[in-house]
C-alpha cells in the first residue's frame, strides 16, 4: 500500500490518510443522521479530520529510556556478543543531573568502544562517541567483530541509554560480563526497542533536543541543564511524561492536542466578528496552514503559546463587547479570564508580552469610548464604576499574570541548590529570568535558515527541521506557511490599513483585528537576534481573520454575488489542494526527490533537504 501511495501520489501515507478521513466523515455523518451530532457539525468534522492528520504517525510509543550514568571517570562495562555483527547502534539520553552539582550528565562524552577475543583483553579501539545528540540514534559500521566488547567512559558525565550490535539489520544477543558499577545492565536492558531504520518518529529532531530534555528533567525532578524560555509549556510536556511515560509520541502529544484544540477556539473567536459560515472559513484556512500543522507535530513551545494568545484575545473581545458602565460584573468576568490567559501565554513564551501590548491598546480604546458615552448620558455612578474597573484591571492584568508566571517555576529545579523559603525562591526566579534576558539580547549567532520579519509576510524562507535520505526516497520537514493564504492575508492586511486610514468612520472590528496582528508582528522589527519563520506563527490566526474579513467585505460589495462566491470557492479549494500537495514536506512523509525539488520547490530560498 505504501509503494502504491508513493507511486500514485508521491506521498507514502496518502492512501492511509484518505481512508482514515473517509472513515471519520462516514462515522460523524452517521452520528449526525441520528441526531447524536447536530449542532456545529462542520466544525466538529473539521476538528476531527485535523486531529487525525495531526496525530497520524506522530511518533513511536517506545524508546530506550533507562540510562546508565557512570559515577567516576574510566568506568567500564564488559559485554559478550553471541554472533558476528557489522553495525553498532547507540542512543544517549539524560543521566542523573542531581548526582554532581558542578556538571550535567548528558550525551556520550568520549565513550570509547573496544573489542577483544578475550574478556580480559588486550583491547583494540572500534570507535569513540562524542556526539552531542539527545535521544538520537548513532549508527556506526565496523569491520571488527570480536566476541567481547568493552565500553570505557572516560568522562564521568557521559551517558549511554542503549547499545545494539547488529547483523543484517537485526540485533544479536548480548549479555553483561562485568562492570565497575551496579546499573551497567541499563545499556542492554531495552533491546526490544531497536529500530533498524529510525526516522523522526523514533528520535528527537530540531529544537526537541532542548525542550524534551527540559521536560524530562522536570519530570524527573532534576536540575536543568539549561533553558532559555519560561517553563509552563515545558511543564505541560513534563506532566505527560510523568503520567504516561517517555516516548516520542508522548512528548509530542500535548503540543498536538493544543494544536487541534486551536481549530474550535479560532472558530469561536471568529464568531465574535462573523456569522457562522465566515467563521468556519477562518477555521478551515487555519487547518490547512502548513505552519499550524508542522508546529503541532514537534515538541516545542509554540502550540501552547499560540493557544493561550488566541484565548486571551478572545476573552478580551468578549469583555470589550460589553459596556462596563451597563454590566460591570459580566465585563469583569471576561476581563479576568483574559488576564488569566495572558498570564498562561507569557508563562510559556515571552511572545505573549507582545500580544499583551496589543491588549492594552484595545482595552484603552474601548474603555475610554464607553466612559465618554456614559458621560454624555450623565451616568451618576460613572466614576465609581471606572475606579472599580481600573482597580480590578490591575488585579486581572498585572497581579494575576505575574502570580501565574512566578508560580510556573515552583516545580522546577533551576539551580543546583534548592530553595528553602519564599525569599530564596523569588531570588532564583529573578536569577533565571536575568539569565534569559542576557541570553536573548546577547544572541548573535547566524543560521542558514533564519529569516527576517518582512520575509514571513511572503513566505520567502522556511526553516528546515529534519531530513532522512535514502537512494530513492526522502523524508523531510520544513516549517513555513501556506503560500496562497499567507500572501493573500498580507495583501488583505495592507488593504485593511488603507481602508482604516481612508474612511472617516472607523470600523472598530477591523481596527481590533489589525491591532492584534500588528502587536504580534511589529516587535520583531526591533529584534536583532536570529529569527525564524516559526516566529510568525502567533500572527497567522489573526492574519487569517483579516483575510476573511476582507473576503467578506469584497463579497458584500460585489455586484455579481454568484461570481464572487465562485471565486471564493476556487480560492478555498486551491488552499486545501496546496495543503495536500505539500503534506510530504511539512509532515515528514516519504516521497521522491523529483517531487520535492522540482514540483514543490517554487523559490530558490525554499529548502527541503
Amino acid at each position: 500500500m505504501e509503494a502504491l501511495s508513493l507511486k500514485l501520489f508521491n506521498n507514502s501515507e496518502f492512501i492511509f490518510m484518505a481512508l482514515g478521513i473517509a472513515l471519520i466523515v462516514w462515522s460523524l455523518s452517521f452520528l449526525r443522521r441520528f441526531k447524536v451530532i447536530d449542532r456545529n457539525f462542520k466544525i466538529i468534522l473539521l476538528t476531527a479530520v485535523f486531529a487525525f492528520l495531526s496525530f497520524y504517525d506522530l511518533g513511536s510509543f517506545s524508546i530506550a529510556k533507562s540510562t546508565y550514568d557512570p559515577q567516576k571517570a574510566r568506568s567500564e562495562i564488559v559485554l559478550e556478543v553471541s554472533d558476528d555483527f557489522d553495525t553498532i547502534y547507540t542512543i544517549a539520553g539524560l543521566g542523573d543531573n542531581n548526582a554532581n552539582n558542578g556538571t550535567y550528565q548528558i550525551y556520550y562524552r568520549s565513550l570509547v568502544i573496544q573489542s577483544s577475543a578475550s574478556e580480559d583483553g588486550p583491547w583494540s579501539d572500534l570507535l569513540t562517541l562524542d556526539d552531542e545528540e539527545f535521544f538520537k540514534y548513532t549508527k556506526s559500521e565496523v569491520t571488527t567483530c570480536d566476541r567481547f566488547i568493552r565500553l570505557l567512559f572516560k568522562d564521568p558525565n557521559g551517558v549511554l541509554s542503549e547499545i545494539w550490535f547488529v547483523k543484517d539489520g537485526k540485533p544479536v544477543d548480548v549479555k553483561l560480563i562485568r562492570s565497575t558499577e551496579a546499573d551497567a545492565y541499563k545499556v542492554i536492558d531495552e533491546q526490544d526497542t531497536f529500530k533498524a531504520d529510525p526516522d523522526y518518529k523514533d528520535e528527537t529532531y530540531f529544537d526537541e533536543i532542548y525542550h524534551v530534555r527540559n521536560a524530562l528533567e522536570i519530570a524527573n525532578g532534576q536540575k536543568m541543564y539549561t533553558a532559555v524560555h519560561p517553563l509552563l509549556g515545558t511543564g505541560i510536556m513534563a506532566l505527560m511524561i510523568k503520567l504516561f511515560g517517555f516516548s516520542p509520541f508522548i512528548f509530542r502529544m500535548a503540543g498536538s492536542f493544543f494544536s487541534v484544540m486551536m481549530i474550535p477556539l479560532v472558530y469561536l473567536f471568529a464568531k465574535e466578528f462573523f456569522k457562522e459560515k465566515w467563521a468556519f472559513l477562518v477555521a478551515l484556512f487555519f487547518s490547512v496552514d502548513f505552519m499550524h500543522y508542522t508546529t503541532g507535530r514537534i515538541a516545542t513551545l509554540e502550540p501552547f503559546s499560540v493557544f493561550f494568545i488566541i484565548l486571551m484575545f478572545y476573552m478580551l473581545v468578549k469583555a470589550l463587547k460589553i459596556d462596563y458602565t451597563k454590566d460591570l460584573k459580566k465585563h469583569f468576568f471576561f476581563l479576568a479570564l483574559s488576564g488569566l490567559s495572558m498570564g498562561l501565554a507569557i508563562s510559556v513564551k515571552w511572545t505573549g508580552v507582545y500580544g499583551a501590548l496589543g491588549m492594552a491598546v484595545l482595552y484603552f480604546i474601548f474603555e475610554i469610548r464607553y466612559f465618554l458615552k456614559a458621560k454624555r448620558r450623565s451616568d451618576n455612578n460613572l466614576f465609581k464604576k471606572t475606579a472599580l474597573l481600573l482597580l480590578w484591571s490591575i488585579l486581572f492584568f498585572i497581579v494575576i499574570p505575574l502570580g501565574i508566571y512566578t508560580a510556573s517555576f515552583l516545580f522546577v529545579r533551576m539551580y543546583p541548590q534548592k530553595w528553602n523559603n519564599l525569599s530564596e525562591f523569588i531570588d532564583q526566579v529573578i536569577r533565571y529570568n536575568t539569565y534569559m534576558i542576557k541570553y536573548h539580547t546577547g544572541l548573535d549567532s547566524t543560521h542558514p535558515y533564519s529569516s527576517r520579519w518582512y520575509m514571513w509576510l511572503f513566505d520567502i524562507r522556511p526553516i528546515w527541521y529534519y531530513v532522512k535520505r535514502s537512494t530513492d526516497h526522502i523524508q523531510t520537514i520544513s516549517c513555513f506557511s501556506n503560500p496562497l493564504l499567507t500572501i493573500a492575508a498580507t495583501v488583505a492586511m495592507f488593504y485593511s490599513i488603507y481602508i482604516l486610514i481612508k474612511r472617516k468612520k472607523r470600523d472598530l472590528a477591523l481596527l481590533s483585528l489589525v491591532i492584534m496582528y500588528l502587536s504580534l508582528l511589529l516587535p520583531w522589527i526591533l529584534v536583532s537576534r536570529t529569527s525564524f519563520a516559526y516566529h510568525y506563527y502567533p500572527c497567522i490566526p489573526f492574519a487569517l481573520l483579516i483575510l476573511v474579513y476582507t473576503l467578506r467585505s469584497l463579497y458584500a460589495s460585489a455586484l455579481d454575488k454568484e461570481k464572487a462566491k465562485r471565486y471564493i470557492k476556487i480560492f478555498v479549494i486551491v488552499s486545501v489542494v496546496l495543503f495536500v500537495l505539500f503534506l510530504p514536506v511539512i509532515g515528514g512523509f516519504k516521497t521522491n526527490y523529483y517531487y520535492v525539488q522540482i514540483v514543490l520547490r517554487w523559490l530558490p530560498t525554499w529548502y527541503f533537504g
